[in-house]
């Protein structure tokens, strides 16, 4: 199979190429790629123009100042393969995008259940922004969806890239932005940092800044990667507290083992029961850091019609922890117990966690 590259220097070759990599060539290509990556109800090719004319542009192409209709859709179309096909590994994102999806922060009003279409002007955009700098793959792939992405509290979270392999997600100096994250592809925002053993340039570590006064100041927290950053912003406002345990020292006295298993979950290497994981760190040096970690119980699939997660809290290096279960389904009763106002969360909890873990860590649902 042709590669996005491929396509373009083919097509400029010759005539029997450039009739072969024509507009219904590169749709079945890019149509192709959604597919197998999943993505086809996150994502749309923009309609091929119509024959009538629609713009001052096809006005001059008609009378050859200006390149066709047909030659501009396919140059799109182009740019939206090769943006889709050269910019790395999409696997981390697509499990995201659908969470997003579920928690109906990606879409655009008034159509929240239908596809992104990528039109022109994204591409272009996109295209710009890594030409001009030097970008690890998340942060690409991110500049063809991102400013369609607003956190749960309205928050623009654009991306503002540095020259120096470095930037910032969400607008640095918007009135409402009260925390930023920066992304660092240096070496040194490692030292003692939580993130050495999975450190991936291609997706590198955030870290939190707040905004307190005129100025961002650092926070000292910081997210495992990128993808981690831009799903710590969301979702929290649109769910509904399920539970709420929290195990302190004092507490978990007569059953350490509570306050133990939460912390090796925490600490574990994922999957955490075989589920998509986001991991962040907060305040703190090694071995004494508050840690947080959300496991997606469901939301991560197209098909999924609601998002459930837990969330690991672990603070001062152990000494309390705590356990919180959100949900974004609707409630089944206006009145009764967990099991009666939420049946669908409870039973993947005891699905995905099995009965021993969820009775030890969220007690008797």
């Amino acid at each position: 199979m042709l590669s996005a590259s491929d396509c373009l220097s083919y097509r400029s070759s010759c005539r029997i190429c450039r009739s072969v990599v024509g507009p219904a060539f590169v749709t079945r290509r890019i149509h192709r790629w959604l597919e197998s990556n999943r993505l086809t109800d996150i994502f749309a090719i923009e309609p091929s123009p119509s024959g009538a004319v629609s713009s001052l542009y096809d006005l001059l192409a008609m009378v050859g100042l200006t390149a066709s209709g047909e030659v501009r859709y396919l140059r799109y179309l182009l740019g939206l393969l090769t943006a889709l096909e050269c910019s790395g590994d999409w696997d981390g994102w697509v499990w995201r995008l659908h969470v997003m999806k579920h928690f109906g922060t990606l879409y655009p009003i008034p159509h929240p259940n239908r596809p992104i279409v990528l039109k022109p002007a994204h591409v272009r955009q996109a295209f710009c922004i890594s030409r001009r700098y030097s970008l690890p793959d998340s942060v690409r792939q991110y500049l063809l969806f991102g400013q369609f992405l607003m956190d749960a509290s309205g928050i623009d979270l654009s991306v503002e890239p540095d020259h120096n392999g470095s930037g910032w997600l969400g607008a640095r100096w918007a009135p409402l932005q009260w925390y930023m994250l920066r992304w660092s592809c240096e070496s040194v925002c490692l030292a003692g940092g939580p993130f050495g053993c999975t450190y991936d340039e291609n997706d590198p570590v955030c870290t939190v800044y707040d905004r307190t006064g005129d100025y961002p100041s650092w926070s000292d927290c910081s997210c495992s990667s990128f993808r981690d950053a831009v799903c710590s912003r969301i979702g929290n406002l649109v769910t509904i507290l399920v539970r709420n345990v929290a195990v302190t020292r004092a507490s978990a006295a007569g059953h350490p083992h509570v306050r133990d298993r939460i912390h090796h979950l925490t600490a574990q290497s994922p999957p955490v029961f075989g589920r998509h994981t986001v991991t962040t760190v907060a305040e703190g040096v090694p071995d004494t850091h508050n840690l947080e970690r959300t496991v997606y119980l469901c939301g991560d699939e197209p098909h999924d019609t609601f998002v459930a997660y837990v969330t690991f809290h672990v603070y001062g290096g152990a000494s309390t922890a705590s356990v919180l279960l959100h949900t974004t389904e609707r409630p089944a009763a206006k009145a009764g117990g967990v099991v009666e106002r939420f049946p669908k969360t409870v039973a993947l909890a005891y699905r995905v966690m099995g009965r021993a873990d969820v009775e030890i860590l969220l007690g008797c649902l």
